[in-house]
């Protein structure tokens, strides 16, 4: 999604809470329903008071934040997901004006950004440019 022209408004009306941004996630995880990475099993129980899923056949556990940069977190997710858009919109974001956007310490803020921003540096370093490329009226090739 290109955050770059959606108002914060926008965001916030799909995102309003920890249960909107939960169900964004199982949506982008199992995006064909729920699977088993033990078994294959397509059937799981959500287990309110862990808030994980179990399988209805092995019986293992995965939450939804799992293997993400959500994991092990105590931040509501409504807070990493208005993090995602603050950082998008503005590359250049402190950890201070992120402490202010979504309501946490700085320190904690800092913490969030730098997991962030590493993850969105991880996702460039996949992509790679070849072939001709035209810059700004200039053609560069390799």
């Amino acid at each position: 999604m290109d955050t770059s022209k959606l108002p914060v408004q926008e965001w916030l009306k799909r995102f309003p809470d920890d249960t909107a941004c939960q169900h964004e996630l199982i949506r982008l995880r199992w995006p064909d329903g729920f699977q088993c990475l033990n078994c294959n099993n397509d059937r799981a129980s959500f287990l309110k008071t862990r808030n994980v899923y179990e399988c209805t056949r092995c019986h293992s556990q995965i939450s939804v934040i799992a293997g993400t940069v959500f994991h092990s977190t105590k931040i509501p997710l409504f807070k990493w997901f208005l993090s995602v858009y603050w950082v998008s919109v503005n590359k250049h974001i402190s950890g201070s004006q992120l402490a202010q956007y979504i309501g946490v310490s700085r320190v904690t803020a800092c913490k969030m950004l730098s997991k962030l921003l590493k993850i969105m540096k991880h996702k460039d370093s996949l992509f790679y440019l070849n072939g001709d490329i035209n810059l700004d009226q200039v053609l560069l090739s390799r």
